[in-house]
């Protein structure tokens, strides 16, 4: 059965073929058929894929003669993305295997680690799998909608506050001791195989340098800043080096990391309390295109830099941190994995080494998610075209094939010339221009949520040192 490609090809066909295969799996006998389904036009957040979320109307009966049974699924289901360049990009990195392999296998091993070992302790949570199938062509994962069951995202113009850092904080540190345990325990090769988050730091290190040029012009472009705006720009070479030897290091231990652990990836649910409280009973933790193996700290500088306050770090920076060593060596110790000599003291100590990682990819995600200019925070399925006409479809696939063709071209040089410096310095000033309308926004003072993250950002890092080498 063919995989749609964007939310214009889901078919009634397709959607009885994967929900009849879901339900082969627990009931052979169960008929089903499709009466009706709808898509929603709205797409979620994604930068390596398409969201797509959709609702299903089924007629099912256990046996031929059993009275028939009226279903509604509301599925979320996950593609790559139908920008070429994007597609080839999540098929060179594994992005669509790696999300895979945690949903058809990595989650449900740690849960069994638990079970077995630590059934006391809560199991790890993950949207349950519809369907799902990844080869060299074909891509999708289609999950229950969550949402249906009471988990809802955070604002993340506000960030976390410390009641919801602190539930995120406990949960990254559950799934990194779990990590932790199954690398130490387990036959790891088919996830130690995958692309490292450092084999493709050069390539990341040119959007963060874009990004950050365009800071720099911000700040200098008010007297108030511009002395700190040079004043990065100075500290930039030694930042990228101290957040590279970071994350290549084999100094620190290492385990399998979400690689994108900030505000939209995680879920919340609340308990129903008489007084309305807002008590958190579960976090749902999604998008795990960006998994692989790395430090553990690099999950948590990225949530708690790109995701809380200045106020909130200010006042719960040590009390999260302490929580998290806590948690992890509390599970480790329980699975019989404890991580020798690693105490507070030396996390505390990682934590520091690991600061040029936090502001650099915070600074980059803050003004890559929060502003209005992104391209990707409200975008819609959009509108078939003339060429999506069946008797057009030779020419379809002709255009496909040469945009295909060059996407993989323009990747293979990419890799090839990424070590030279006029390539990485036209590769910059490309970047810097994809991103001038945020620059423009920041200059106007419009995005008082933006400019206000990334200025205390930076008048944090200032006051930390950071950029005083």
């Amino acid at each position: 059965m063919k995989t749609p490609r964007s939310g214009r090809e889901i078919s009634k066909k397709w959607l009885e073929y994967i929900l009849r295969e879901h339900k082969a799996a627990t009931d052979s006998s169960t008929l089903l058929q499709v009466d009706n389904f709808t898509v929603r036009k709205d797409l979620g957040d994604g930068y390596n894929s398409q969201v797509i979320f959709f609702n299903v109307e089924t007629t099912e009966k256990n046996e031929a003669n059993s009275p028939d049974v009226k279903k509604t699924y509301s599925l979320v289901a996950k593609l790559l993305n139908e920008e070429t360049g994007s597609r080839v990009f999540a098929t060179k990195f594994k992005i669509n295997l790696k999300e895979y392999l945690v949903y058809t296998d990595l989650i449900n091993t740690f849960n069994k680690i638990l079970t077995e070992k630590a059934p006391e302790e809560s199991l790890i949570s993950l949207p349950k799998l519809i369907y799902g199938k990844c080869t060299k062509n074909d891509f999708v994962l289609v999950m229950e909608n969550v949402e249906n069951a009471g988990y809802e995202t955070n604002d993340k113009c506000k960030g976390l506050d410390s009641e919801q850092l602190m539930a995120t904080v406990d949960k990254i540190a559950r799934i990194h001791a779990l990590s932790y345990v199954f690398c130490e325990t387990s036959d790891t090769s088919k996830y130690l195989s995958l692309p490292r988050i450092d084999e493709y730091f050069d390539i990341i290190i040119i959007m963060i340098e874009g990004m950050l040029e365009n800071t720099i012009d911000f700040l200098k472009s008010s007297k108030e800043t511009e002395e700190l705006g040079k004043k990065i720009k100075l500290s930039l070479p030694s930042l990228k080096e101290r957040t590279f030897n970071l994350m290549s290091s084999n100094s620190l231990f290492k385990c399998i990391i979400h690689g994108d652990f900030w505000n939209n990836n995680f879920m919340f649910k609340y308990a129903d309390t008489p007084d309305e409280q807002r008590i958190i009973e579960d976090i749902m933790v999604i998008d795990w295109g960006n998994s692989s193996l790395g430090v553990p700290l690099f999950d948590l500088q990225y949530l708690i830099y790109s995701s809380t306050q200045r106020c909130i770090r200010k006042e719960h920076l040590d009390k999260a941190l302490s929580h998290y060593h806590s948690t992890f060596t509390t599970i480790t110790t329980k699975l019989g994995c404890p991580l020798s000599n690693w105490g507070l003291t030396e996390l505390k100590t990682d934590w520091e080494k690991g600061y040029p990682v936090g502001f650099l990819l915070s600074c980059t995600l803050v003004l890559g998610t929060l502003s209005t200019t992104n391209p990707f925070s409200k975008r819609q399925i959009s509108e078939p075209s003339i060429l999506d006409k069946p008797f057009l479809l030779p020419v379809t696939v002709l255009l496909d094939a040469m945009k295909l063709g060059m996407a993989k071209v323009f990747m293979a040089l990419t890799f090839s010339l990424r070590e030279k410096q006029l390539f990485k310095k036209v590769m910059k000033m490309a970047m810097k221009k994809l991103m001038t309308p945020i620059l423009e926004e920041l200059k106007s003072g419009k995005n008082e949520a933006m400019n206000t993250r990334i200025l205390d950002l930076i008048y944090e890092a200032d006051e930390n040192g950071l950029f005083s080498t």
